[in-house]
């Protein structure tokens, strides 16, 4: 889109042969009527969040080793759900990374 938009832009100053720093200001005009710099803006903070190495190591790990343990079938009975994922979370240290974390996808 932001391509779309400055070829626009230098359409519209060629039309008048005015290729000045002010005919040409159209582009951001184009750009802030679009979905562009308003994605931009809303946006924002998603590196920051997306730069966080638990996301794509700690958390699908754990959930890969949840759903591996219940997935599994043993000789014997097979513990239910909630105490299968005991085994992997200790619940009283994740929960307050797990609410940092939390806090910083929800920029998402």
């Amino acid at each position: 889109m932001a391509g779309l938009a400055a070829a626009q832009a230098v359409i519209k100053a060629s039309e008048t042969a005015d290729f000045s720093a002010q005919s040409l200001s159209i582009y951001e005009t184009i750009l802030e009527e679009s979905f562009v710099l308003k994605d931009f803006k809303e946006f924002r903070e998603v590196p920051e969040a997306m730069n966080h190495k638990r996301l794509f190591t700690y958390y699908p790990q754990l959930i890969g080793n949840v759903f591996s343990s219940l997935y599994h079938m043993p000789n014997g009975p097979k513990d239910r759900a909630i105490p299968t994922a005991k085994k992997f979370i200790n619940f009283k240290v994740i929960k307050d990374i797990l609410l940092k974390d939390a806090k910083k996808v929800t920029k998402l």
